[in-house]
């Protein structure tokens, strides 16, 4: 069975290199978007037990499009490029913008008052993401201050700003 241990850092910098060059990728990728996974994967269970490949996915904050590329690091070759209709989990590149964005924002400022944000984000779904065409890609960001205290700020990462900034009043039904 080929090897699906975790990728080493070289390995990850392989994959992103190789899917990156790649014309194919580079044909659908736009200017706007971002490797979101990479991860070990096989194509053929039936490989040589040495094969070692990854998948590696990339998401265009354009079109609202996800794309994965399969690449044998073995061979330092693409061999599949697909669009793929699921909506990735956030990178940890996109966990620190949507972060950055909210520590910037006034609201979460003043809610903070020089107190750590300890902030939990997540892929979030909005009722209005559609409104958009193509839609936008968000998180949530959950800011933690204390053991009481809560915060929660959605950020629209395609346009790169915080759209909407609430407390736990918002998530009682009324």
């Amino acid at each position: 069975m080929p090897n699906i241990a975790p990728l080493e850092a070289d390995e990850v910098d392989l994959a992103v290199r190789l899917s990156s060059e790649d014309e194919r990728l580079r044909a659908v990728v736009g200017a706007r978007s971002r490797t979101v996974l990479v991860q070990p994967t096989t194509i053929d269970r039936k490989e040589p037990d040495d094969a070692r490949q990854a998948v590696v996915g990339f998401y265009n904050y354009d079109t609202n499009r996800s794309l994965v590329a399969v690449v044998d690091l073995g061979a330092q070759e693409v061999r599949a490029v697909e669009e793929t209709p699921v909506q990735f989990q956030l990178s940890q590149e996109e966990k620190q913008e949507a972060e950055e964005l909210v520590a910037s924002d006034q609201r979460a400022r003043e809610f903070l008052a020089d107190r750590e944000m300890n902030p939990l984000t997540r892929l979030f779904f909005p009722s209005t993401a559609g409104k958009d065409d193509p839609p936008h890609r968000y998180a949530v960001v959950f800011l933690l201050p204390s053991d009481t205290e809560r915060r929660f700020a959605v950020v629209d990462l395609s346009d790169r700003q915080v759209v909407d900034f609430f407390g736990p009043e918002r998530l009682t039904v009324q």
